[in-house]
Order: structure tokens, then C-alpha cells, then sequence
């Protein structure tokens, strides 16, 4: 039983410890660009160049929304940048939680690099993703983030469940090993009281033998004796 409940408790322990120490969800970098702009390609090399930092990779997910050939992109781009009080005037458009950039150049890596990093570990509280609101595909992301969830916990039950199983089919193949182990054990010891018996029951006999022996000697003994007082 203690075996089975040490089991029970290392799998709860390996399935929730990864989620109470889970770290800080990625934070969802906006590029609103249009095609044939050549400051949206820039943008983008420089986003993608960053993807593939071994820091920066765990902070971000770039979402890019293509606004000439999409007119729910355009709007959307139009209605963030209303909520954020900027006055916009074309693309690339960077948002980043509550943080924007309009337009784009290299002289602000540093600065977007603090943005995104600021958000995803959000220590004062302040990141908010005013752009999620505007696309329900990434809401679905989030649903999609809490089935997998759900599936883990499955998972695991269904470990546990294993688990207990197993235990008990140990359990029960230990007590079966153990009852033969112990017939195997008390089987020499019958057999040595028998040979004890039969010693006993062989000298017995054996005493038995001579006396008989003995008192067929006296006997004998006896006749001759008798028969010699006669002859005389």
C-alpha cells in the first residue's frame, strides 16, 4: 500500500510541478505591413532574425497582418491605433502590448527589444494585448491553450490510474511469491521429522531384534544345558 501511494504522489508531483513553476507565456508581437513595402521588409528580417535569438525566441510570437489585400486587417490596424491615440499615417505598424511603432529602422532594435521583454515579464502588471480583441483566431489560440490543458490532466489520471493498477498486480504477484516461498520453506522440515521418526522407529526395531536375539541365545542356552544334565 505505502508503494502505491509513493507512486500516486511522484506522478502528481511530476504532472503539476512544470505548471506551478510554468514560466511566463509568450507575449504576441504586431506587424501590420503591406506588400511591396520595403521598410515592412526590413521590419519583418529584423522580427525574424530575433525569433532565432535563444532569449528573445522564449518572449514573443510575431503575428503578422497583411492590411492591402485584407480589408479586416486594415480595419483592425485602424482601430488600434484609435485606442492608442496614435495618429496613423501608414505601415509597418509595431504594437507591443500598449507600446507602438510607426514606421521602421534599425536605430530601433534596442528599443523594440526592451518592449518586448518588458512585456513578457510584465512585473508591474501593465501589459495588456489591445490587439487580440480584434481577431477571434487568436481567442481560439487561447481555447486551444486550455484544451491542451484539459488533455494533460486526462493524461495523468489515467497515469495514476496505470500506476495503481501495476502496484496491486505487483502486490499480488509478491504475497503469491512469498506463500510458495514459504511451502517450499516448511517441506524440509516434515521430511527431516519423518527421517527423525524413522530413526526412531529403526532403532526401535533394531533394539527389539537383539532382545529377541538375546533371549533366543539364553534359550538355547538353556535346552543344551538341560540336555547335557540328562545324558549325565
Amino acid at each position: 500500500m505505502k508503494k502505491i501511494k509513493s507512486l500516486v504522489f511522484l506522478l502528481i508531483l511530476v504532472v503539476l510541478f512544470p505548471l506551478g513553476v510554468k514560466a511566463n507565456e509568450k507575449i504576441n508581437v504586431y506587424l501590420f505591413r503591406r506588400n511591396g513595402c520595403g521598410f515592412c521588409e526590413s521590419a519583418l528580417e529584423f522580427f525574424n532574425s530575433l525569433s532565432e535569438d535563444a532569449e528573445y525566441k522564449e518572449y514573443f510570437n510575431l503575428v503578422e497582418k497583411e492590411v492591402s489585400t485584407s480589408k479586416k486587417n486594415a480595419s483592425a490596424m485602424e482601430s488600434v491605433a484609435k485606442d492608442l491615440n496614435v495618429n496613423l499615417e501608414g505601415v509597418p505598424f509595431i504594437v507591443i502590448g500598449k507600446e507602438n511603432f510607426e514606421g521602421y529602422t534599425s536605430s530601433w532594435n534596442d528599443s523594440i527589444k526592451a518592449a518586448i521583454k518588458k512585456a513578457y515579464l510584465n512585473s508591474d502588471g501593465s501589459y495588456q494585448d489591445v490587439v487580440k480583441k480584434y481577431f477571434n483566431d487568436l481567442e481560439n489560440e487561447k481555447d486551444n491553450g486550455a484544451a491542451v490543458t484539459i488533455i494533460i490532466l486526462l493524461v495523468a489520471v489515467a497515469g495514476i490510474g496505470f500506476l495503481i493498477y501495476m502496484a496491486r498486480e505487483d502486490s499480488s504477484a509478491t504475497g503469491e511469491e512469498e506463500k510458495e516461498l514459504s511451502i517450499k520453506e516448511e517441506k524440509p522440515i516434515v521430511e527431516v521429522k519423518k527421517t527423525t521418526q524413522s530413526k526412531t522407529t529403526a532403532a526401535k526395531s533394531t533394539s527389539k531384534a537383539k532382545t529377541t536375539q538375546k533371549k533366543k541365545t539364553t534359550t538355547n542356552k538353556t535346552k543344551k544345558t538341560n540336555s547335557n544334565a540328562k545324558k549325565k
